[in-house]
């Protein structure tokens, strides 16, 4: 408060603020994302009916190690997995696949992926999505309803 006080709120702004913002918005992102979760799901855009939605954390016991799935959501034999990507760059396909990897997880017989970007997606992505209708892409510019 002093700095903004002693009138140094821009530099305060470029050297504590402004580096750590991607951060910040990578958490405020997803949670932008799972309200836009529910708004789909109120338009009929989800593919069933969805149980609990959240974060998820825990052991992968295939590649032993530890593992975060941003969004996810079940009901019964199905499954949405989301990855929310709040950075400068396009989503590349590696991402995709790291997110399908981390959903062999579990068990369910249908899974959905989601992937929310605040840039966009690489062409591969978005061509891969067009041959494959579990797969969505949502840009932050786009998220509307």
């Amino acid at each position: 408060m002093s700095s903004i006080v002693s009138g140094l709120g821009e530099k305060l702004y470029e050297n504590e603020i402004l580096p750590y913002l991607n951060d910040y918005m990578g958490l405020a992102f997803e949670e932008i994302c799972k309200q836009y979760f529910f708004e789909l799901m109120k338009k009929d855009k989800i593919p069933f009916f969805i149980g609990k939605v959240g974060r998820w954390w825990g052991n992968d016991p295939i590649n032993k190690c530890e593992a975060e799935i941003d969004i996810m959501s079940y009901k019964n034999r199905d499954a949405i997995f989301a990855e929310c990507k709040w950075t400068n760059e396009k989503v590349n396909l590696k991402i995709l696949n790291h997110l399908i990897e981390k959903s062999k997880i579990f068990n369910y017989k249908n899974n959905y992926y989601y992937l929310f970007a605040k840039t966009g997606f690489k062409k591969s992505v978005i061509e891969f999505a067009k041959s494959n209708e579990n797969i969505k892409l949502f840009s932050f510019e786009n998220m509307n309803l």
